[in-house]
């Protein structure tokens, strides 16, 4: 019988409404409230629990969900970590030109994406609005979709764009919008505002090409913002479809792509203090809990470097991992990723067990490898970490590519993890 939990297309409208890390948070807060009859907890009040399901926001771009089972309080906490944001370009709302007889306005580059992907796409402009309503602050989440276009020159007034060229950040990467209006007065009349009750806005251009199903035999899943919508889904996925026998944790934090040294990003006393609340309304006491952490273990998710055909030199081809073979653990010699040999081979015993597709990754020794939230979130709360992650072509890229069957098998390891962990 085939698990409908499993079908592609519940990615692919997380993908597809998810466009910013606020509605990423929006999004899973709706899913958890509708299948597990969460409850919001707030950081700033009292907590009380007991057997159920419960989440806590940060900032809205940062959210943390788990169960409680009032009959297991003492076992560890099994935790799942991704980051909510991905490279993009925001805008600058007051960097508005009128020239050539149109409106265009400048970015601001967000983490590193390959910025001459976002050229010549259709873009949507998605995130929050802040503004007065009868002297009170509002916010509302907004996507004005098929906003404009960041054209290419002509080859023949640019005669170098395939020799290496180099984009300007701030003189090139213009979006055009409109021949009428400014971005601005569209927000404005999107929201039904007036301009002096506009105060502020975070507000990023994404693709507006939706996630699709390709390849001759429907194998690939491209979209925007797999880096790291992949690991959310999955994660998110593996949370609401498993039982509550086990002290589940769901970790989305925002703000990895630049460092993750914000109040909501892994780099942070969030994660940490929740687990010691938790523990702290539970009635457990200080050894109880430090017992607790040292006992827990947290897979952090993110995207891999699946081989590229046309750049196979960039791989060690010992370490070379595939599209369509599995779940990837990443090891760094220098801890740029969580992984250990003991957490390695815990994770391998795990999905030996249950049949579940893994490879392995370590970089060329000449290449240096970005890093991911796992080794901040290890040094932060003290718990065995592992790093996984979906392989990818493209990573950063306006439009990155995945194997479907390597997002399902991510999936199927989490939920062994919250159900069968030893």
């Amino acid at each position: 019988m085939n698990d409908h939990t499993l079908d592609i297309s519940h990615f692919q409208k997380l993908l597809d409404k998810s466009l910013t890390p606020y509605h990423l948070v929006n999004y899973i807060e709706k899913k958890l409230m509708y299948y597990l009859n969460a409850k919001e907890l707030k950081l700033d009040d009292k907590w009380s629990l007991k057997t159920g399901y419960y989440y806590v926001k940060k900032e809205e771009t940062s959210l943390i969900a788990f169960n409680i089972n009032i009959n297991n309080i003492h076992e560890p906490f099994l935790i799942a970590t991704a980051h909510s944001d991905s490279p993009g370009l925001k805008l600058k709302t007051e960097s508005i030109k009128q020239k050539s007889n149109v409106f265009s306005n400048h970015i601001e580059v967000y983490g590193s994406p390959i910025i001459s992907t976002w050229t010549d796409r259709d873009l949507n402009l998605a995130g929050v609005v802040y503004f007065n309503k009868d002297g009170i602050i509002n916010s509302e989440l907004i996507t004005i979709e098929n906003i404009g276009i960041i054209p290419n020159v002509a080859i023949h007034l640019n005669r170098q764009v395939n020799e290496g060229f180099a984009y300007d950040a701030h003189e090139h990467i213009v979006i055009i919008t409109s021949l009428q209006k400014s971005i601005k007065e569209k927000i404005l009349e999107k929201l039904q505002i007036s301009k002096k009750d506009f105060l502020s806005c975070d507000l990023i251009f994404t693709a507006a090409e939706p996630a699709k199903i390709i390849g001759s035999e429907g194998e690939f899943l491209a979209s925007k913002n797999l880096d790291n919508k992949s690991g959310c889904h999955a994660i998110m996925n593996a949370f609401i479809n498993t039982n509550n026998n086990k002290n589940k944790v769901i970790v989305f934090f925002d703000n990895e792509e630049i460092g993750s040294l914000t109040s909501r990003g892994a780099n942070s006393k969030l994660l940490t203090e929740v687990l010691e609340r938790i523990d702290h309304v539970l009635n457990l006491g200080k050894e109880e809990h430090l017992i607790k952490l040292n006992k827990s273990f947290n897979i952090s998710m993110d995207g891999a470097h699946g081989a590229h055909p046309g750049y196979i030199d960039k791989h060690d081809p010992s370490y070379q991992i595939s599209l369509g073979k599995g779940v990837t653990i990443k090891s760094n010699a220098n801890f740029k990723y969580a992984t250990t040999a003991n957490s390695c081979a815990k994770l391998k015993s795990l999905a030996m067990k249950n049949n579940i597709k893994i490879q392995e990754i370590i970089m060329k020794a000449n290449t240096n490898t970005g890093s991911t939230i796992g080794p901040i979130s290890n040094s932060q709360t003290g718990i065995e970490t592992i790093d996984i992650g979906t392989p990818m072509w493209g990573m950063h890229s306006l439009r990155e590519t995945i194997a479907i069957s390597d997002h399902i098998e991510a999936i199927k390891l989490v939920r062994s993890f919250f159900e069968n962990w030893n």
